[in-house]
């Protein structure tokens, strides 16, 4: 009998099984499916997208005007008056009492002109330029200006040297009345709000009785041509 191929394969396979010791396991390979298997992600919902919430736009709010700023208070000292208690008062070239730089001397009651100052010396222009004590003067506000308090009742005192301007602004309302008394030198001078004299500074002792008829800020005032001079008067507002 013919042996066929395939009996060949198998008596050869089981011969070299035997001469190996080991086992050969036949695999069948099954046929494959050509076609190809493509996967389709899943479709995505887009997330609703939230309206967009426009910032509302403030209404434009204009700058209030500034309101007028008050001026400080200040005193300006420019001129004094020699009182030395051994005159007469030396000049010197430095605001220091070495004995080698006296340029002058001035007599008691002199004016002088103050062109600078440190915490004890004037530098003076006139009427010999140079630097004296400031503690041997007798020296004063020159301009001056002092806010009031309002108070039913005060008194006021100042003092010239020499020739100067004194301001003492204070603030009323219509109905009020002010009462301004001297008691002491001439009687003050009122001034209105617009900067109109209302009632002018003079020799008078009788006192001045005024009604606004606007609020606003009123000033009291004094001036001196020269010489100068003390004060004293009496403000009462009802």
């Amino acid at each position: 009998m013919a042996t066929k191929p395939a009996q060949l394969i198998a008596i050869g396979l089981t011969s070299l099984a035997a001469l190996t010791g080991g086992a050969i396991a036949f695999l069948e390979k099954k046929p494959t499916d050509q076609s190809s298997v493509v996967s389709k992600p899943p479709s995505l919902t887009p997330s609703p997208t939230a309206p967009e919430v426009s910032s509302p736009v403030p209404d434009k709010v204009s700058p209030k005007p500034d309101s007028p700023k008050k001026q400080p208070d200040r005193c300006d000292t420019s001129m004094a008056k020699v009182s030395d208690p051994n005159p007469p008062l030396n000049v010197r070239s430095a605001p220091d009492t070495s004995s080698n730089n006296i340029t002058g001397k001035l007599q008691n009651g002199t004016y002088v002109t103050i062109e600078d100052e440190t915490p004890d010396w004037y530098r003076i222009k006139s009427p010999t330029p140079g630097w004296i004590a400031k503690s041997k003067t007798v020296h004063a506000c020159t301009e001056k200006r002092q806010q009031l308090t309002l108070l039913p009742s005060q008194t006021i005192r100042g003092e010239f040297i020499g020739s100067g301007h004194h301001d003492y602004p204070l603030t009323l309302k219509s109905g009020q009345v002010l009462t301004l008394t001297p008691t002491k030198g001439p009687r003050p001078g009122l001034i209105d709000p617009s900067g109109k004299v209302l009632e002018p500074m003079g020799e008078e002792t009788s006192a001045i009785v005024f009604n606004p008829q606007i609020d606003g800020d009123y000033t009291v005032y004094l001036e001196s041509r020269f010489k100068g001079y003390g004060y004293e008067f009496a403000i009462e507002v009802k």
